[in-house]
């Protein structure tokens, strides 16, 4: 419930066929609850969806994404909603979970996958030695839910970029780092983060078997799960 109006998407039971985006449904096609985050003390779960909703001309509404609370004591949404504001190039979030009473951690990705420097050439059409879509934007972003602009957008505090990942000790795995530059996570679906510690992360891919490939041109991604060093976005206020 946003508003007071229920959502749907194209494929909710009801949903009329044809229908029209953006007048008969306004959430995208996988594009429902992707992070529910469970705030302590309040005991509320705030929903985030994991793509823009649509307007009535069935095109996102704007670079952002909509965020309901539930209250499960109640069994009702509590009519609140707010926005997390995607930053320039991301399209989606993959996992949204709190770390304290106010402060959360939200994963924000674009929708490509593989490195850079292994990008298909302009016009290319064969991608068999290429990535045809590269990862440009994969970030761990440190929310404050309690400050919001005069939109509604939750405050962002930092981010660390999963694309430029300091690595001075080796400590990827062999086969993984790229010999040269920073270690990356270049994954379509980055879709989990927790707190371990009070500097310490865990990130983690959903590889999508078999459609995921962001390591190897060609193969089949693992699910990998890294451990991140972060005490400096783990503090920020």
């Amino acid at each position: 419930m946003l508003d007071g109006q229920p959502l749907t998407g194209p494929d909710t039971p009801g949903t009329a066929v044809p229908a029209q985006a953006g007048k008969d449904f306004r959430v995208q096609r996988s594009g429902g609850y992707e992070g529910m985050a469970l705030q302590p003390e309040t005991g509320l779960l705030w929903a985030m969806l994991e793509k823009p909703l649509l307007d009535e001309a069935g095109a996102p509404e704007g670079d952002f994404l909509r965020v309901m609370t539930f209250d499960p004591a109640k069994g009702d949404w509590t009519g609140e909603s707010f926005r997390f504001k995607l930053s320039e190039g991301a399209t989606a979030i993959g996992d949204f979970n709190f770390i304290d009473a106010t402060r959360a951690l939200v994963i924000e990705r674009d929708n490509g996958e593989g490195d850079q420097a292994k990008a298909c050439a302009e016009g290319s059409t064969d991608h068999s030695a290429c990535y045809p879509l590269p990862a440009k934007v994969k970030n761990v972003v440190l929310v404050d839910t309690a400050t919001t602009d005069a939109e509604g957008n939750l405050r962002r505090i930092g981010h660390i970029d999963l694309l430029d990942i300091a690595d001075p000790d080796s400590k990827a795995l062999p086969g993984l780092a790229s010999g040269s530059g920073p270690f990356t996570f270049p994954f379509f679906t980055i879709e989990d983060v927790a707190r371990v510690d009070e500097t310490h992360i865990m990130v983690a891919n959903d590889n999508n078997l078999p459609f995921s490939g962001g390591r190897e041109i060609g193969k089949a991604a693992d699910n990998e799960f890294i451990l991140l060093s972060v005490p400096e976005l783990l503090s920020a206020r």
